[in-house]
């Protein structure tokens, strides 16, 4: 849509905001919008839109990977307050796994678990949000605080820095250290945190160039994905799966790439996507060599390593 500008004053330009738009977001007179500038592009956010808004969710007979699918996809939607109805009467068995290691042993070692008990669970891995009231039928779920572009990249910044540790304790885990390879699965639900706060900023709030924010979207999501990758290889060399010469190689190397990758996509240089490009050569090509016996270690290799590649590619789009 178009809008034609207003002159008031001498020096002072105005444009009128869509009446649809406005009853939409319920904007009066004397309400404050924020405004974002991109070049030459300017974005007008509607603080009631993304303040103040609620769902209601209804989980009364969901088994517990649903309860947990349909809550985190209401946080990472980016809603203030989430209402959570169930049934009390409900417990649950065959305890999920998407939880942090700090309520993973209190959870295992209950024989059931009502409801409330497992959205606390849940609420507990979540960045920023809290229960502040439970009945027995329902809970309220509410944001504490205001989200920032600040904590955004923080949280994107531990993203990277946990996948590198990640990449790095596993070559340290080669020898079938079990305490290291227990550490990078707790790193991973760390990272899965991390990625789901980074989501809800992108939702609530876009990214700071507005107009990159899917392609922000798309970056997070890979990087989960990477995590997932590195923490399956933790799982394979956690059943003493013997590592080859070649296969040790390939792993340092992929190591050796995720930290290209960082410090190209905070400090993007074309030295570093070219340098990606050969190391992407290189480690594919060591998976030839590769024993069959390995073959499901260089499976999560390779995705690693195009996953990577993906990531490189979305980074020069940031930078377009």
């Amino acid at each position: 849509m178009k809008r034609k500008i207003i002159r008031q004053g001498h020096n002072t330009l105005t444009i009128t905001l869509p009446s649809a738009w406005v009853k939409k977001c319920d904007l009066h007179s004397g309400d404050e919008v924020e405004i974002s500038e991109t070049n030459k592009a300017l974005v007008v956010s509607a603080q009631s839109n993304v303040s103040g808004s609620k769902v209601t969710l209804d989980v009364s007979g969901f088994s517990i990977p649903l309860i947990w699918k349909h809550v985190l996809s209401a946080y990472r939607a980016g809603y203030d307050e989430i209402i959570v109805r169930y049934n009390p009467r409900d417990s649950k068995r065959n305890f999920y796994t998407a939880f942090s290691y700090d309520t993973l042993a209190y959870i295992n070692e209950k024989e059931e678990l009502s409801t409330p008990e497992l959205i606390q669970a849940l609420v507990n891995r979540l960045v920023g949000v809290e229960i502040i009231d439970q009945k027995e039928a329902y809970c309220v779920i509410r944001e504490l605080g205001e989200t920032t572009y600040k904590e955004f990249n923080n949280a994107l910044r531990r993203i990277f820095l946990i996948i590198k540790s990640m990449s790095e304790e596993l070559i340290e885990a080669i020898d079938g250290s079990k305490t290291l390879l227990k550490r990078i699965h707790m790193e991973d639900t760390n990272l899965d945190r991390f990625e789901d706060f980074c989501i809800r900023v992108l939702n609530k709030r876009g990214y700071e160039d507005f107009r990159k924010t899917p392609t922000m979207h798309s970056i997070i999501f890979l990087l989960e994905m990477v995590g997932d990758e590195f923490k399956g290889l933790a799982a394979v060399l956690n059943q003493k799966t013997k590592v080859s010469a070649p296969m040790h190689k390939a792993l340092e190397d992929i190591s050796r790439m995720f930290d290209t990758y960082y410090g190209m996509f905070y400090s993007f240089r074309k030295e570093s996507a070219n340098a990606l490009l050969e190391m992407e050569k290189k480690i594919l090509k060591q998976l030839e060599q590769v024993p069959a016996s390995q073959t499901r270690m260089a499976h999560h290799v390779k995705k690693i390593v195009k996953l990577i590649s993906s990531l490189a590619e979305l980074r020069m789009d940031l930078e377009v």
